[in-house]
């Protein structure tokens, strides 16, 4: 199979759970690009945790008839540990401090983003050593564990955000969040690596169905949440603003002249065509 095949194939589940991930944020969507390239940051943090895994893991590996030690190190500190903090790290350094970057909704959106661009990867390399035929199992398990584990300090980044934009003291969210996916992901491999299959099933379902309660919550308790603007325009002798079919100036009477141009209510932005969010806010525009 040519290389090229093996990396489209790796990478489309990943690509598709993105769709879904950006698809679940019912508030102010998210740049495309900022999605995409948390995406590719997630495929490109990959080799570096990699070879941080083999120095710290030495001569220790995955492989048949380890012992139940042998198994919770790889699975709690080489996988759980250092690709959860690698994970985590993306976010932290390149998306904290972006206006885009403001509550929890938004930290499981680009957690999940870094994450099945890590996963996407990683299917590649489990692709190339095992062959093609392991992908469909990956798909629906390893790759949204993944998504799963780093919703926990996603969400927690995100609210620890929404703190610090408030003025209000971080209580450390992040770090729980960081803990809790610790210590699911490793949970999950080290069911895995044991051939305790029981144990792996839980682990994902159970971390899956918290995921969705955040999502949920996040979702509801959305800073965006309802928020919307009345387009406007403004007056062209006195600028004061007027509903947009309004035929008059509520200012000064004059008649307003054909083609004005229609302005976001929240940020006064030109509004073109007929948007459905602003493109200088990300408010929803009112109809």
């Amino acid at each position: 199979m040519h290389p090229l095949t093996f990396v489209l194939l790796g990478f489309a589940p990943g690509l598709f759970w993105l769709w879904m991930v950006v698809r679940s944020n019912r508030q102010r969507p998210d740049p495309v690009a900022l999605v995409l390239r948390t995406f590719l940051l997630g495929a490109v943090v990959a080799l570096p945790i990699v070879f941080v895994s083999r120095v710290v893991g030495g001569e220790v590996s995955i492989r048949p008839g380890m012992s139940a030690s042998e198994a919770a190190f790889v699975a709690f500190v080489l996988a759980g540990l250092i690709e959860e903090l690698g994970k985590f790290l993306v976010v932290r350094l390149s998306l904290y401090d972006s206006p885009y970057f403001d509550e929890p909704l938004r930290g499981m959106v680009y957690s999940g983003a870094v994450a099945l661009g890590f996963a996407s990867l990683e299917n590649v390399g489990y692709m190339v050593e095992h062959g093609p035929e392991v992908l469909g199992g990956r798909a629906l398990s390893a790759t949204l564990g993944h998504v799963f584990f780093s919703a926990l300090w996603g969400y927690g980044l995100g609210a620890d955000r929404r703190a610090k934009l408030r003025g209000e003291p971080s209580r450390g969210y992040a770090f729980l969040g960081l803990l809790g996916a610790v210590a699911a992901h490793g949970l999950y491999d080290f069911g895995l690596f044991t051939d305790d299959l029981g144990l792996a099933i839980v682990t994902l379902v159970v971390c899956g169905a918290a995921s969705v309660r955040l999502l949920v919550v996040a979702n509801r308790n959305s800073m965006h949440a309802g928020r919307t603007a009345a387009p406007f325009v403004e007056c062209a002798k006195c600028r004061a603003p007027s509903a947009v079919r309004a035929r008059f100036c509520s200012a000064c009477g004059t008649a307003h002249v054909r083609g004005l141009e229609r302005r976001c209510g929240g940020c006064k932005a030109p509004l073109l065509a007929d948007p459905a969010y602003c493109p200088g806010c990300g408010v929803r525009v009112a109809s």
